[in-house]
């Protein structure tokens, strides 16, 4: 007996996994399948009954999900059993259920957090810094912290980060902007998970002249994002990005619709001056390491009924 555990399509706010079992064996299977999570996630109805599966058959069983409790950047183990009153069957899947809604409306472009609602990614654990120096401890989430969340629509990504940072230094300039205060993000939309897959790097930034949206890797051009929008704002505790980045400048060609997912891993750079040192939190993957393998799954998602 086969079963094989995978992301679904998706037309709504959550997404669904499928489920599909094929009977290799020389008789009919029958009994009764579970599926086990273990983490923030609740699957409905997650009994199900199979009656008389044929020899040679195989069937798909579709189980909508709901996140519970509070968001996580770790991959959702999955496990399936099939209990005969025999014998049981059973596989495991790791999985990622962050989501990205579809928006009704191009938002507008002014980093303003507050009309998104919750930023459901959040990177605030010590787990999740990565430091060049150990000059300066990471001082906890008032330190350096960072609520990010991302939507879509035909033509463009978008995203968000709300940075919490107790001493600001944005780049003086492109060169050398590693070593200061931007935002790291790296999208793999084939999912090619590999350390050779084709993904692209940006930059969100804001420099002594306005903001700016940079791509660095890939295979288009590096620089400044045709047809790309970004806007940022400091507040009392940190900054705010706010981006909008044209699909075609991600990977030409690609076409998003729900039910897709995408990888993609972020990081805050961050420096507090004098001797300090750089320090980075990311949510998934150490963005310097570059690998897909390594990042998150987004799964874009139906319209959620709110326009950013």
């Amino acid at each position: 007996v086969d079963i094989q555990i995978q992301h679904a399509t998706v037309s709504g706010e959550s997404p669904r996994i499928r489920v599909t079992i094929a009977n290799g064996r020389k008789e009919a299977l029958s009994g009764q399948l579970e599926v086990l999570a273990s983490g923030p996630l609740q699957i409905i109805d997650r009994k199900r009954e199979i009656d008389a599966l044929q020899p040679g058959q195989s069937e798909e069983l579709f189980f909508d999900v709901r996140p519970a409790g509070e968001p996580t950047d770790r991959r959702i183990n999955l496990r399936v059993r099939i209990s005969t009153g025999e014998k049981v069957y059973e596989s495991s899947a790791s999985l990622n259920f962050h989501t990205a809604a579809r928006v009704e409306a191009p938002p507008k472009i002014d980093a303003n957090p507050e009309k998104w609602g919750p930023l459901v990614q959040v990177a605030d654990r010590k787990d999740q810094i990565s430091m060049t120096s150990d000059t300066k401890p990471w001082g906890g989430p008032k330190d350096l912290s960072a609520h990010a969340d991302f939507r879509w629509d035909d033509k463009n990504l978008y995203v968000i980060f709300h940075v919490h940072d107790d001493t600001d230094m944005p780049p003086l300039a492109e060169r050398g902007m590693w070593q200061r205060d931007i935002i790291e993000l790296l999208v793999d939309v084939d999912r090619g998970l590999s350390a050779g897959s084709p993904l692209t790097m940006f930059s969100l930034s804001r420099f002594p002249d306005g903001p700016r949206l940079l791509r660095h890797d890939g295979t288009l051009p590096q620089g400044p994002v045709p047809g790309g929008l970004i806007a940022v704002k400091k507040v009392d505790e940190g900054v705010v990005y706010e981006a909008a980045i044209p699909w075609e400048e991600i990977q030409k060609g690609y076409a998003p619709k729900a039910g897709a997912a995408i990888t993609l891993a972020w990081g805050v750079d961050d420096h507090d001056g004098g001797n300090s040192g750089r320090q980075a939190i990311s949510w998934f993957s150490n963005v310097n390491e570059k690998n897909p393998a390594k990042f998150g799954d987004v799964i874009l998602v139906g319209a959620s009924g709110k326009t950013p």
